[in-house]
């Protein structure tokens, strides 16, 4: 567990209970003098990365997996804040708490915490940003009750009743939307449903609705001074939420983005085609020099 957390017996359990009554899960994997950390999407478990983790770890590679408050069991945050903002300042403790600068895979809601992240730290301690199923550009809300779910403040789901209705309601059309056509294999789809069960339907409806918003991804990006590589999975039989074409042409507006696509999902595609997303991971380590950096800090002890 990363983050701190001190309990208060009050009438309405999380009143008053202090911003950092936050944590996250992490898992380690792997030793070496090169860190990644791989932050899972929200409503998901960092277990998701292992496979991609595991088939970067060989030459001297950390992995840490993070899942995020709220996710895969994690209990939320009784907010005073939101989780994107407490995650993304635990991630940059984690970072600071070891040597050498790293490299930050984001996964979605992951990818937004990851750049909140970097936005906290330097170039000298984020190396590089890999961004995977992130749009520059979101849709908008356009339901009159989710744009009403959207803009009410964090402190109104203090006490984690977990009985909003529009919580419930965005939890479950994720969860039914998720049909075995979206996934290579079964495994897969049920392994991402039982973390959305395990997960807290009022903080994944909170936060996922309220990051939506046209634009607010790609100044978060252009505020990166790391190099950062974005991934886009292209679907199983070609079937794609959103079209390689419009994505691709969201991020030709941001020239210094290496952009990718890739094999499989948006949910599973490090689950289904682990292999494939750690190739474009590392081949975009060698080009950025991150394999070499840390060749030269070794040199230099």
């Amino acid at each position: 567990m990363v983050g701190t957390r001190t309990r208060r017996w009050l009438p309405f359990v999380g009143y008053g209970w202090p911003d950092k009554d936050c944590q996250l899960w992490i898992r380690r994997m792997g030793a070496g003098d090169r860190r990644s950390i791989f932050i899972a999407d929200l409503g998901r478990s960092g277990r998701a990365w292992r496979h991609v983790a595991r088939a970067v770890a060989d030459g001297g590679q950390e992995s840490t997996l993070v899942t995020l408050p709220g996710s895969d069991g994690n209990r939320p945050c009784t907010w005073r804040g939101a989780v994107r903002e407490q995650a993304a300042r635990l991630v940059a403790d984690l970072i600071r708490d070891g040597t050498g600068p790293v490299s930050l895979i984001g996964d979605d809601f992951g990818g937004q915490v990851a750049l909140e992240a970097a936005a906290h730290l330097s170039s000298d301690r984020v190396h590089n940003v890999v961004l995977y199923d992130v749009l520059p550009h979101p849709p908008s809300v356009q339901n009159p009750m989710l744009k009403a779910y959207a803009i009410t403040p964090a402190t109104a789901f203090a006490a984690q009743a977990r009985v909003a209705p529009p919580g419930w309601w965005t939890m479950w059309s994720a969860i039914d939307v998720k049909t075995g056509r979206d996934f290579v294999e079964d495994a897969v789809q049920s392994e991402i449903i039982e973390s959305l069960h395990r997960s807290d339907a009022v903080t994944v409806a909170y936060e996922l609705i309220r990051g939506l918003g046209p634009g607010e991804m790609r100044q978060r990006i252009e505020s990166v001074e790391s190099p950062v590589l974005a991934l886009w999975p292209t679907g199983p039989a070609g079937k794609e939420r959103t079209s390689r074409e419009v994505v691709a042409a969201q991020y030709a507006e941001l020239p210094d983005v290496v952009w990718r696509t890739v094999d499989g999902h948006g949910a599973g595609a490090m689950l289904e085609a682990p292999e494939a997303v750690a190739a474009h991971i590392e081949a975009f380590w060698q080009d950025t020099g991150f394999h070499r950096d840390m060749g030269e800090m070794n040199d230099a002890r």
